[in-house]
């Protein structure tokens, strides 16, 4: 029936809908015809134990007419939930007070004249509190449940449907009818449990980075470096928004043979970190759960990159471009000390016309120089001297010939990590 609502009430309401509800008696002309059905105020009621509410109910016929019968009120079961019996309204023929007795599921009828309705009945408890893990480990599992007290703090039993959140999807997804959590982001995170008729509680909950069983090219690298790294069998794979961190400094990432913007390995460019101590590995973003995983690494040197130690403001030491870059087209560089860098880029038969596009991380500016092979002349359009944020040059090496391009870092006061170079 349209008309009917759901009526829910706290443990210290008790109710008086049949003073506010003063919807007026169905008339369509004439006397009332035979009973045709019951009509109850609400549709359901939902109380706290220790709560009542007020329900009323009238016969009508098969228009809508009241017929003016009295309807008997009664409950499923007077265990759970009381009935009270009470007078007539100018709009119910009959009235009732409903008693939450104890926790639980029922429902209530109205009946008169053979025909009958009823609606369901769910008592809540006065309190909730959430059991479970404190801890939870990303890409695994954890199952929260509640216990309940009744109005004095008495612990009570019975079950009842619950309604669970997460205060922060993003760290903790939870069942909403289960209550059962799937860690991912890690971070500290509210378990939220919510009661039929208004108890709630929440606990904090800890989501922690899983245990990373996959493998590294290597274990420990200069920043700089490319590691790859292998998943491993059944968990997560790499995607698009996977992250690397040494310690606290990010790395640069590239999948390795993507499928569907998925992969079963990554390469991440070793990021300076300020020490050669063993470092924690932390991988985010893991597979669509978006899963946190931790390992260990241990860098080689502490700030410069695999180019420095022979390769610092030396043109000499020049690096051929296309035999170090990785399979992405990029080179990554890390520099605390201002020094500049120097790659060969060669053009085959035909002139070979190529972009080169800087970012980084910290530090001023980054500009990009170009010169013939010898390091004598300056040479193309020096358009990547300039403060942009990236850098982007665009040149043309005519056929059978190799230029030095130069990396120029504009302040050695300036700390510039994680640099990154692409050459298309």
């Amino acid at each position: 029936m349209k008309w009917k609502g759901t009526l829910v009430l706290g443990a210290a309401a008790l109710a008086a809908v049949l003073g506010c509800s003063k919807e007026a008696q169905l008339y369509l002309g004439g006397p009332p015809g035979a009973e045709a059905r019951q009509a109850l105020s609400n549709s359901s009621v939902v109380m706290m134990i220790g709560g009542s509410a007020a329900i009323g109910a009238r016969a009508e016929d098969a228009v809508g007419n009241v017929t003016g019968a009295a309807v008997a009120i009664a409950s499923c079961n007077s265990s759970i939930a009381t009935v009270t019996a009470g007078s007539a309204d100018e709009t119910w023929t009959s009235t009732a007070t409903i008693n939450g007795v104890a926790m639980g599921v029922t429902c209530l009828t109205a009946s008169s004249g053979g025909f009958s309705d009823s609606i369901g009945v769910t008592v809540g408890p006065a309190g909730v509190a959430i059991v479970g893990p404190d801890t939870v480990l990303s890409g695994t599992l954890g199952q929260y449940s509640t216990t309940y007290v009744d109005g004095s703090g008495a612990d009570i039993t019975g079950t009842v449907p619950l309604t669970w959140s997460s205060s922060n999807t993003a760290r903790l997804v939870v069942g909403e009818t289960t209550g059962e959590a799937q860690g991912q982001s890690p971070g500290s995170v509210l378990v939220q449990a919510y009661a039929p008729g208004g108890a709630n509680s929440n606990k904090s909950v800890l989501v922690i980075p899983g245990v990373f069983a996959g493998t590294l090219s290597s274990p420990s690298g200069t920043p700089g470096e490319l590691i790859t790294v292998t998943r491993a069998a059944g968990a997560p794979p790499f995607d698009e928004d996977v992250a690397v961190k040494v310690g606290a400094a990010s790395g640069w990432v590239e999948l390795v043979e993507p499928f569907q913007g998925r992969s079963n390995k990554i390469q991440f460019s070793v990021p300076a970190t300020g020490s050669t101590a063993a470092q924690t590995l932390a991988f985010t973003n893991l597979g669509p759960g978006q899963v946190a995983q931790n390992g260990s690494f241990t860098p080689s040197q502490a700030t410069q990159d695999i180019y420095s130690p022979g390769n610092v403001d030396d043109y000499t030491g020049a690096v051929d471009w296309d035999a170090a870059k990785s399979p992405e087209g990029h080179i990554y560089l890390v520099d605390a000390t201002g020094s500049d860098h120097f790659f060969k880029v060669s053009a085959g038969a035909s002139p070979r016309t190529v972009t080169v596009t800087v970012d980084w991380d910290d530090g001023s500016d980054v500009d990009i120089l170009w010169t013939d092979e010898g390091y004598n002349a300056y040479v193309g359009n020096f358009d990547g001297a300039s403060s942009a944020k990236p850098e982007v040059s665009t040149v043309t090496i005519p056929a059978n010939t190799t230029w030095l391009l130069i990396i120029e870092m504009y302040s050695a006061a300036d700390s510039f990590t994680n640099i990154r170079i692409t050459l298309q």
